[in-house]
């Protein structure tokens, strides 16, 4: 008798529409996150980040998630505003120490009332300091 004969009505097998284990467990697995309270974002990375989830499944999920964790670059118009000033090198020496004593230049103590009172203490070793 042939394997095959031609009429024959179909046997077993999966019903059209039954679901496989594999869709019954990440179906599972998503009734158990939404029960957590996880925003989409939420559930989203953590499929993305499931090493046992499928690679294609994690790679649509990163897709999605992609621009709510890292928005895109705004064009932002940068304008510079330039002036020249003509100086003789007079003038520029002249500035050059005025900003060297501005940094270097000593500054007024603090009068806030917040002056440390101590003595020295003296060191063993004999070298007075």
């Amino acid at each position: 008798m042939p394997a095959f004969q031609k009429g024959h009505p179909k046997f077993g097998g999966r019903k059209p529409g039954s679901r496989n284990k594999l869709t019954l467990i990440e179906i599972e697995a998503a009734r158990a996150r939404v029960d957590m309270n996880m925003t989409p974002v939420d559930y989203l990375l953590s499929v993305m980040r499931d090493p046992t989830a499928p690679v294609d499944r994690r790679d649509r999920a990163a897709a999605a998630v992609a621009p709510y964790v890292h928005p895109r670059l705004a064009n932002v118009e940068a304008k510079v505003d330039v002036r020249t000033e003509v100086a003789t090198e007079a003038e520029r020496r002249q500035r050059a120490r005025q900003a060297i004593l501005e940094a270097f230049g000593e500054r007024p103590l603090p009068t806030d009332g917040m002056v440390i009172e101590h003595e020295p203490i003296k060191s063993d070793s004999g070298t007075g300091s």
